[in-house]
């Protein structure tokens, strides 16, 4: 990254209740950062060539009513973008022309024949996507009062754990880092793979400790780490944040948070991507520096 360039925030918006919490989030993040807030909606362009001006105008106006409530709202919006194309596709490519640090978006709760009908540009996004992706599903699962974070040692893992701790440090919020002792990691038997995977944890644990602004607890979970999420309520009402690094293999993503899959990655009602490829790993400038 340029160090002449403004630290962005970018987040999506499509008319939705859940886009629209998810600016507000974004807003919340960006203020902290003192980073730009960018706000974009892309239309697909898909219509009949009759109605093409009248449809392109609503969705522009979309995104104009959009910005706005955010503003009514209190969010800090530094720029709007209406954009027409290929939706992730052209997430991505804006976010990459802004050196965005971290794209926000609502995610909708459609019922699988929905997701079968409708698809899912989340998951298009998170397919391509080279930057942190945090999903929110409403503006009440935010602030998290705890941040969950799926590590198996991997550097990934570890991206997204100094990520999520950096966000645990804004909200006060509890950080843990769960893996689970069954994984297949290579590591000899049952009891050498927890004792493996309890002293990694505590050196994650160890290194981002000072960017969560507090002691980070570690748990090695005897089966999938999601069963510490899972497993039971919590009467306060506890909001859980997941964080989980990711990898592309042959154009699909794995899920880097031990033997925890996408489907059950989708319980959590606010979830933060960090891809093996982001340079969150190494020194950075702005909220994401090695010296915070």
């Amino acid at each position: 990254m340029s160090s002449d360039r403004q630290t962005v925030v970018l987040a999506t918006v499509d008319g939705s209740i859940e886009a629209a919490d998810g600016v507000l989030v974004a807003s919340q993040l960006a203020r902290a950062w003192g980073a730009e807030l960018h706000v974009v909606h892309v239309w697909s362009g898909m219509t009949l060539p009759l109605i093409a001006p009248a449809a392109e105008g609503a969705a522009r106006r979309l995104l104009a009513d959009e910005v706005a409530g955010a503003v009514r709202k209190g969010a800090a919006v530094s720029d709007q973008h209406f954009l027409i194309g290929s939706v992730a596709a052209e997430i991505e490519l804006l976010g990459d022309e802004l050196d965005a640090v971290l794209c926000v978006m609502g995610r909708h709760r459609r019922s699988r024949v929905g997701r079968v009908l409708f698809g899912s540009v989340a998951a298009e996004v998170l397919r391509m996507t080279v930057r942190p992706l945090l999903l929110v599903s409403s503006a009440a699962d935010w602030p998290p009062t705890r941040v969950l974070v799926g590590d198996d040692g991997s550097p990934a893992a570890l991206a997204a754990a100094r990520m999520a701790a950096r966000i645990t440090n804004l909200y006060h919020a509890e950080l843990q880092l769960v893996c689970a002792d069954n994984s297949p990691l290579g590591r000899g038997s049952a009891g050498v793979q927890a004792t493996a995977a309890e002293a990694g944890l505590a050196a994650d644990g160890h290194q981002v400790e000072p960017l969560a602004g507090g002691a980070v607890r570690v748990i090695v979970a005897h089966a999938s780490p999601f069963a510490v999420l899972l497993g039971g309520g919590d009467p306060r009402g506890t909001r859980t944040l997941v964080a989980v690094g990711s990898r592309q293999h042959g154009g699909i993503q794995r899920l880097l948070e031990g033997s925890v899959s996408l489907k059950q990655a989708r319980a959590a009602a606010a979830l933060l991507v960090v891809p093996a490829d982001n340079p969150e790993s190494g020194p950075q400038r702005g909220p994401f520096t090695g010296a915070d």
